[in-house]
C-alpha cells in the first residue's frame, strides 16, 4: 500500500491531477489487460503498439520542452561515411587495442556507449542514458562534468539520449550543459516487459524479434523505437541497423566480468582531470572480481545479454545481410561471433 501511495504521490508532483489520475486509470486498466490480450495472439501486437505511442509521446514532450530533436529527426545519417559500425563499450579489452586498429576503426563509423568519453578516442556518434532520482545526483553532475571535459570534441558529434522514459517527466534544458541544452538528440527504447521479461524464455523473445522485424522496425530509417533487453548493446544493434550499417563491430562488450577499461587506468585519467562517473552502487571493490557481467548473469534471468544478441543474428541481422563480429576474443560471444578481420578489411 505505500509503494502505492509513493507512485501516487510522485504522479502528482510531476504532473499534478492529471498525472494522478492517469495512475489511478492505468491502475485499474492493467488487470484488465492480463485478463483479455496476455498470452493470446493479440498480446504481442497490442504491446508494441501501446509501447509506440508511449515512445513517441515522451519523445514530443521533451522535444516541445526544449531538450533537442527527437532521433528521427535530427537526420544522423548525414554523419555515416562508412559501412562499418564499431560500437564502443566499456570492457577492459578495450586497453588492448593497439595504436593501429585505432587508426583502422577511426577511419571508419563508431558509436561510444555511456561513460565512453572517458577515453580519448573521439567516436562519430555518442549514445547514454541517465538517471533523475536523488541517488543519483552526485553521478549526474559527475557525467556532465565528463561531456563539459570533451566538450571541444564532443559538441561536433550527434549526442543521443536514450530510454527517455525514465526522464521524460523531469529533464529540462536547466539540467544540461548550456552547449548541449537544445542540441540533445532524444531516443526511446524499450524492453517490451509486458510481453518479455529476463526470465522468459529465448523462444518468448524471438516471437517478439520476429513480429517486430515482419511490421519493419528494424527497417533502414526507422528511429521510432529502439529494442533494448538485458543491455544497451542490443539497442545499438538496432541503431546500427536504421542506419543501414552492413557490419557491426562490438568492442568491449566481454560480459566475463565486471571490470571496465577506465578502471586499470584510473590514475592516469585523475591526472588528466576527467571525471569517472560511478554509480550509486559502484565500488572499486564489489565489480572487479565478478566472473561474469550482470547483463550476461543467468542468475539474474534466463535470457542472457548472449542470447539476446544470437537471436537479433538469426533473426534480423542475417535477414539483413548484416554481419556482426566480436574486436577481441575475449569476449563471452566468441567463437560463436567471429574475431573482426582488421587484416582482411
Amino acid at each position: 500500500m505505500r509503494d502505492k501511495l509513493q507512485r501516487a504521490k510522485r504522479a502528482y508532483n510531476a504532473e499534478g491531477l492529471g498525472g494522478l489520475a492517469t495512475g489511478i486509470f492505468n491502475h485499474f486498466r492493467r488487470p484488465i489487460e492480463k485478463q483479455t490480450v496476455s498470452r493470446t495472439r493479440f498480446e504481442i501486437p497490442y504491446y508494441v503498439r501501446k509501447h509506440n505511442k508511449r515512445a513517441k509521446r515522451f519523445t514530443r514532450l521533451l522535444a516541445e520542452r526544449g531538450i533537442g530533436p527527437r532521433i528521427a529527426e535530427a537526420g544522423l545519417s548525414d554523419y555515416k561515411s562508412s559501412d562499418t559500425l564499431f560500437i564502443l563499450g566499456s570492457g577492459s579489452s578495450i586497453t588492448q587495442i593497439t595504436d593501429a586498429q585505432w587508426q583502422h576503426i577511426d577511419e571508419r563509423d563508431s558509436v561510444g556507449l555511456n561513460r565512453w568519453p572517458i577515453h580519448e578516442f573521439t567516436p562519430t556518434y555518442h549514445v547514454f542514458e541517465t538517471r533523475m532520482e536523488p541517488e543519483y545526483e552526485e553521478f549526474t553532475r559527475t557525467y556532465w562534468n565528463l561531456l563539459n571535459s570533451r566538450q571541444a570534441a564532443y559538441e561536433n558529434i550527434p549526442i543521443i539520449l536514450k530510454d527517455v522514459s525514465t526522464v521524460y517527466r523531469r529533464l529540462e534544458p536547466d539540467d544540461l550543459p548550456g552547449w548541449l541544452a537544445g542540441n540533445l538528440i532524444v531516443s526511446c527504447d524499450s524492453s517490451y516487459n509486458n510481453i518479455v521479461t529476463p526470465a522468459s524464455s529465448v523462444e518468448r523473445n524471438e516471437a517478439l524479434l520476429q513480429h517486430l522485424y515482419d511490421r519493419g522496425h528494424f527497417n533502414s530509417g526507422e528511429f521510432n523505437i529502439l529494442y533494448r533487453k538485458r543491455g544497451s548493446i542490443s539497442y545499438l544493434i538496432h541503431f546500427a541497423l536504421c542506419l543501414g550499417y552492413e557490419n557491426i563491430v562490438l568492442c568491449g562488450v566481454d560480459m566475463v566480468d565486471s571490470t571496465y577499461f577506465f578502471d586499470e587506468r584510473e590514475a592516469h585519467y585523475q591526472e588528466q582531470g576527467i571525471p569517472i562517473p560511478r554509480p550509486p552502487s559502484a565500488t572499486h571493490d564489489n565489480h572487479n572480481n565478478e566472473e561474469t557481467h550482470k547483463t550476461n548473469d543467468p542468475d539474474a534471468g534466463q535470457l542472457t545479454l548472449e542470447k539476446v544478441i544470437y537471436s537479433l543474428r538469426e533473426i534480423v541481422l542475417k535477414n539483413e545481410g548484416v554481419t556482426i563480429y566480436v574486436e577481441n576474443e575475449k569476449s563471452a560471444l566468441h567463437p560463436r561471433l567471429p574475431l573482426y578481420p582488421y587484416e582482411e578489411v
